[in-house]
């Protein structure tokens, strides 16, 4: 069966087109688009919104000015699921050009005139029109270009805050502006191309097309709410540049750890980051009561530098079930960034009140930190137990080959019978046109790898579709699942066109 086709039918033509960066003629609309658009607006919106919360200077205003920028953040990703339709239109997307060009703008100005508290929320807004105005682009990346793009932001937007943190406010806007006004031009420049992406659907179809499975909350709303703990940086106990730098060194060296992460053994790599969570929380802060201010900022630099890499991964898994799924990019930034910014919220709000009453009260800090860790190993386990119940799928055994060989070689009526079940099944427990393809794979006989070299997709995302099948047709392995399908009853009526020169291929 053609890539481009469903069940017999074709999809839209732009839909077989190849992942952008997937061959050599991608390169200047990589780095053009990709880097100099998307990503050094991505990276300054970092930036601005650092300085300006640097720029505050008491905990107190400090913490409350993160909170509210991450409300806003999180606000605006669910405003962008519920008018994704709105957003996609042509008038839409102007909407977020004048967003995106408030946005930076204002908190330039802020910064300027020590404005900081309302330039912290220009910052958010500016970060969250670079994601929804670049989404259909991104949604069109080849996954390993997308490993590397995130990858560049961290390391442009940590080791950049690193160097500038020490220089006086006039001395860090220059490159800051130089790069906004660079990544500013391009952005136009990319909104005026109006260049022809990937095929996504609407608000409804995206809705139907994503894959509800269980624990993914839980893991998001778990990474978010362990961002949360850089409201914690004010309460360690250190003073002046030192916070910056160490907040900066961790985002430089988690996008360094991805790069040469994802190099040795990407499957492990993002499989062990999202089941180490609460461990790594649990070790790192159970310390934080007894040791010295410097090294518990060091603490949670580390655990930071942790949660960087997480969202590194997630962001790439988002994006690629994007494409994969046909799901419009601002849909499903907007639910699940919307999802992870609710988890940061919580994170801040409980670590920044333990931080901001820690003079008052003594233990107050280290309640907050007890609280948190409880919270997130009852997230953890949940993710853990939820996300991938099934033993992993990754290679056919000879016994299911030889079986699949066996219906795939059936002919006539045999064959048409089994085509019916198949089409039935899906019909029943609503598979989606994924799915479909999917499915129609394994009972070939084929394994998650040969699912990920023909779709253009990581092996967790081959794996995830794996799963998700088997949750609908409640099986737990792919002899069960051939089974099934070989079991199931049709209705009479799709019994009356089976006749043995229906036959076709399966």
């Amino acid at each position: 069966m053609s890539f481009s086709q469903i069940e017999g039918t074709e999809m839209p033509e732009n839909e077989v087109r190849k992942p952008i960066g997937s061959n050599e003629g991608d390169f200047e609309m990589v780095v053009v688009d990709g880097f100099l658009g998307f990503g050094l607006s991505m990276g300054c919106a970092i930036l601005a919104m650092c300085f300006n919360m640097y720029g505050a200077h008491e905990a107190l205003l400090s913490s409350m000015m993160l909170v509210s920028s991450v409300i806003l953040v999180a606000v605006l990703m669910f405003l962008g699921r519920f008018f994704t339709d709105s957003f996609s239109a042509p008038q839409g997307s102007t909407l977020l050009l004048a967003g995106y060009i408030v946005g930076f703008v204002a908190s330039l100005l802020c910064l300027i005139f020590g404005l900081h508290e309302v330039g912290s929320l220009f910052s958010g807004l500016a970060l969250v029109a670079t994601l929804f105005l670049y989404g259909k682009f991104l949604g069109s990346l080849d996954r390993r270009i997308l490993m590397v793009l995130f990858s560049a932001i961290f390391i442009f937007a940590g080791f950049t805050i690193v160097m500038l943190v020490t220089l006086s406010t006039w001395f860090k806007l220059a490159p800051l502006v130089g790069a906004t006004l660079l990544g500013g031009m391009v952005t136009v420049l990319f909104y005026r191309k109006k260049a022809e992406y990937n095929c996504f659907g609407n608000a409804a179809e995206s809705k139907s097309r994503s894959i509800q499975v269980k624990g993914s909350n839980h893991s998001l709303v778990l990474i978010g709410f362990m961002l949360g703990s850089v409201a914690l940086i004010p309460g360690v106990g250190v003073e002046g540049d030192m916070i910056v730098l160490a907040f900066g060194a961790s985002m430089g060296v988690a996008g360094i750890l991805s790069l040469l992460l994802g190099q040795i053994n990407e499957r492990m790599y993002k499989e062990s980051m999202l089941k180490s969570c609460a461990l790594v929380i649990t070790i790192l802060f159970l310390f934080i009561p007894i040791v010295p201010p410097m090294i518990r900022l060091l603490f949670v630099s580390l655990l930071l530098c942790h949660v960087w890499l997480n969202i590194i991964i997630v962001v790439n898994a988002v994006v690629e079930t994007s494409r994969f799924n046909q799901i419009n990019p601002i849909w499903l930034m907007g639910n699940q960034g919307g999802v992870l910014f609710v988890g940061f919220m919580i994170g801040c709000a409980l670590y920044a009140t333990g931080a901001v009453l820690q003079s008052q009260y003594e233990y107050a800090l280290y309640i907050a930190i007890m609280v948190g860790v409880i919270a997130c190993t009852y997230m953890q386990i949940q993710a853990n137990y939820q996300a991938y119940p099934f033993e992993p799928v990754i290679e056919t055994t000879p016994e299911e080959q030889a079986l699949s060989q066996e219906i795939t070689e059936r002919s006539g009526q045999r064959k048409t019978l089994y085509q019916k079940k198949r089409q039935y099944a899906c019909e029943l427990y609503a598979l989606s046109p994924r799915e479909r393809e999917i499915l129609l794979t394994l009972l070939k006989g084929r394994d998650a790898k040969y699912i990920m070299d023909t779709f253009y997709i990581s092996q967790s995302t081959a794996k995830t579709h794996i799963y998700n099948i088997y949750r609908k047709f409640d099986v737990h392995s792919r002899q069960e699942l051939l089974d099934f399908i070989e079991e199931i009853e049709l209705p009479p009526e799709e019994l009356l066109d089976v006749a043995p020169e229906g036959d076709e291929e399966i």
